[in-house]
């Protein structure tokens, strides 16, 4: 790639997090479990050690937030593009394109979590892989291994990315094994099989959708390396489980995908510029969609709302580590046992699963305000 092509996936990852600043707000409940670390409103936890420790050295800033989740999806942009690059020199740029646009992968760069660093590291490990199987340079599968492993430290399902590693060097396939007789109970490596399908991350099935050009990518299958197939294929088992793993076939989707366009008996400035286009309008819509996930503005005024009320709230558990940001106290913030709430006082609970039945004193997108 040149510079300007470096430059067009500045501009194309910039794009989403240009709308996603007009939020005033943070995307999703569980970012807020880390913003409370890095504004001091809850000590340091030892659940995500190494990303808990890192954001220690962030201000408690809504701007720095969104500027370091920007730099974790352009990463992954470039990375893409530069795995693209070892198949075709001349168009390797298309394949940062493909992700951005034909993808639903920035949707997981708008939540300020431990998984985005944990994509960030894979992707530059993943590169190295390949670029070990087409050049055989044992250190760039050192420097692969090592970046998965500091992927799983930040993100523990970077583990079923090492399933596909004996495919591209036998001498790791004693490593697979190992992690096979880790599971114990399906709480383990094999988690996905018995996950708590009562979690949204955890649906089944749905990670197809995540996949976006569907129809386009299983084209271009046929046409790939076949390690790469049965890598896809490997790696799709967990992700048809648990939605939340859709992110392991993403590169290979994109390799796929990028297959079947630039066999298209189209001209290359048409397919060039379609691509252009599909990811400018795909990144602006999921940017400004950002305002209507929870917490919205209208979610937090709910939250202060019964916050004055008792600083003590009966709620949902996926409004607790917000609540704990404005200074309340959560009957429950991260369980997903079931709810723990009592239907007395003034009480949060979701709009699209309401237990209590009563008077209502304030709704917003997705929680409201119960007076019992």
């Amino acid at each position: 790639m040149n510079a300007k092509d470096y430059l067009l996936l500045f501009v194309i990852a910039l794009v989403p997090f240009i709308a996603y600043l007009f939020n005033p707000l943070l995307s999703g409940a569980d970012s807020y479990f880390y913003i409370n670390q890095v504004c001091r409103i809850t000590p340091q936890s030892n659940y995500t050690y190494f990303f808990s420790s890192l954001i220690q050295l962030f201000p408690c800033n809504i701007v720095v937030f969104k500027a370091f989740l920007f730099s974790m999806w352009f990463g992954c942009i470039i990375f893409m593009a530069k795995i693209t690059e070892l198949y075709d020199k001349e168009r390797g740029v298309l394949g940062g394109l493909i992700m951005a646009g034909m993808t639903l992968f920035v949707l997981s760069f708008f939540n300020f979590e431990n998984d985005v660093v944990g994509y960030f590291l894979f992707f530059a490990s993943f590169y190295f892989l390949l670029k070990y199987d087409k050049e055989k340079s044992k250190i760039a599968l050192v420097l692969s291994l090592v970046l998965i492993i500091l992927s799983g430290l930040f993100w523990s399902g970077a583990i079923y990315w090492l399933m596909i590693y004996p495919i591209f060097f036998i001498w790791f396939l004693p490593m697979f094994v190992y992690l096979l007789f880790l599971n114990a109970n399906y709480t383990t490596f094999l988690f996905f099989l018995n996950a708590d399908r009562n979690i949204a991350e955890h649906t089944p099935f749905i990670a197809v959708l995540y996949w976006g050009m569907t129809v386009l990518f299983l084209y271009g299958i046929k046409k790939m390396d076949k390690k790469l197939a049965v890598s896809f294929l490997i790696l799709a088992i967990p992700a048809l489980f648990v939605v939340k793993l859709y992110v392991l076939c993403i590169p290979f989707v994109v390799l796929f995908a990028f297959h079947a366009i630039k066999d298209l008996k189209l001209d290359k400035q048409t397919v060039f510029y379609s691509l252009i286009m599909f990811a400018l309008i795909g990144g602006a819509f999921f940017g400004m969609k950002t305002t209507e996930g929870f917490p919205t503005v209208s979610d937090i005024e709910v939250i202060k709302m019964a916050i004055d009320n008792n600083i003590y709230t009966q709620n949902t558990f996926g409004a607790g580590y917000a609540i704990v940001h404005h200074g309340g106290i959560p009957s429950s913030a991260g369980q997903t046992d079931g709810n723990d709430y009592i239907c007395s006082g003034y009480v949060i609970e979701n709009t699209f699963k309401i237990d209590c039945n009563c008077p209502v004193l304030l709704e917003g997108s997705s929680i409201l305000l119960e007076k019992c």
